[in-house]
């Protein structure tokens, strides 16, 4: 058993995404970044992760290998401040203290034999535990780290409603995974008759001249003029904007997020293949 010792608010329990709910008018949730969340499930071979913006501490009361997937430079892992990816063994009793991320915004914790069993995004409470399946890991911490890209923090890639145009924007702190606000000179729309379907990455304008970006646990609908999705490719990029960093939306064509989406599951796939070998190497898992 895995417990949570003491946690802050951002921290939650994120099970997976169900695509199918959003016809029922229920958010389909999942991780804020696929990608991040998508190396530490991976390797944990779990549905359920913890998705992380605070420090966190957990102890384990039977030895357990969990995975750490965080921002390259994010400092979590106390004495290793560049660690990007981590088997990290928890021992009897000995808590482990997770630091908020110093670059990016949010990581990823998950373990084998998580189980949580819960539907929807829960924040994290002290107290609050969760099944694991044991590990001989004699107490080895492996840094995997597969060689990822950088990404373009700076940039939003979107496909337009509309007219395609270039929009700079400012990331404010209501950030949370109902979406995003972002300050920056919006296009003049006329407000919607009626509410309209929304989904993860949905840009809206408000009647404040701020844009709104929809998260994995966003309204189903929205009365506010769209002017366009985030691309697939570029949801983890959304996940780990800061307050106050400066953002370009730029605008792309379907064709080009086809091509965005393909390589970001082409990219995942060989950074675990990378990490599940270097953890073979080191005689943890086949």
């Amino acid at each position: 058993m895995i417990q949570i010792l003491s946690t802050y608010s951002g921290n939650f329990l994120v099970p997976p995404a169900r695509p199918g709910w959003r016809s029922k008018g229920v958010p389909p949730g999942g991780p804020a970044d696929p990608f991040l969340a998508g190396l530490a499930l991976g390797l944990a071979g779990s549905d359920f992760a913890l998705e992380l913006t605070a420090p966190v501490i957990v102890q384990s009361d039977s030895p357990v290998l969990v995975y750490l997937s965080a921002p390259v430079g994010s400092a979590m892992l106390p004495g290793h401040p560049l660690a990007a990816l981590a088997a990290i063994p928890l021992l009897p009793g000995e808590p482990l203290s997770l630091n908020a991320p110093h670059s990016g915004f949010r990581a990823y914790l998950s373990w084998d034999g998580m189980g949580a069993g819960r539907r929807f995004a829960t924040p994290l409470e002290p107290g609050m535990g969760f099944f694991s399946a044991g590990s001989g890991t004699g107490g080895r911490l492996v840094l995997l780290d597969p060689p990822v890209p950088p990404e373009m923090p700076d940039h939003l890639r979107y496909i337009p409603v509309g007219d395609p145009a270039v929009f700079d924007a400012v990331a404010t702190p209501m950030a949370d995974r109902v979406g995003s606000r972002f300050r920056g000179q919006t296009p003049d729309l006329s407000p919607l008759a009626r509410s309209e379907p929304s989904f993860h990455g949905a840009v809206q304008v408000a009647p404040g001249g701020e844009f709104l970006i929809h998260g994995p646990d966003g309204p189903t609908l929205g009365g506010y003029p769209k002017i366009g999705a985030v691309i697939a490719a570029d949801l983890p990029v959304l996940a780990q904007i800061r307050p106050g960093q400066k953002v370009v939306l730029e605008p792309m064509t379907a064709d080009g997020a086809s091509v965005a989406r393909l390589a970001r599951q082409e990219l995942l796939a060989s950074s675990l293949a990378r990490a599940r070998n270097a953890l073979a190497i080191a005689g943890i898992r086949p």
